[in-house]
């Protein structure tokens, strides 16, 4: 759901976006909708192609979230490493094992 958030662009999602982490983030921050149907999906697009600023301002909030994410896996590994470096793991074998 970010490749069109990192060009600047607001995105719609269906109903069943619950669980895409992007995609709730994209809604929080006012760079994405939600729509529940066809004509809800159509005013949405509606109002994005005729109402520039709207769309402007939405794709800037998708296009700032995306730039706040980046490097969001080398943080991931990061902490991954730094748990088995201080020593939670025992024998070559996690401690959870």
């Amino acid at each position: 759901v970010l490749e069109p958030a990192a060009f600047s662009l607001p995105v719609v999602f269906g109903p069943g976006h619950q669980m895409s982490r992007d995609a709730g983030l994209l809604l929080e921050a006012g760079g994405g909708a939600t729509v529940t149907d066809a004509a809800a999906l159509a005013a949405v697009l509606r109002r994005w192609l005729t109402d520039t600023r709207t769309r402007d301002d939405a794709g800037g909030r998708a296009l700032a979230l995306v730039q706040a994410e980046v490097g969001a896996t080398a943080r991931s590994l990061g902490l991954i490493e730094g748990l088995l470096r201080d020593g939670r793991h025992r024998e070559g074998r996690l401690a959870w094992e």
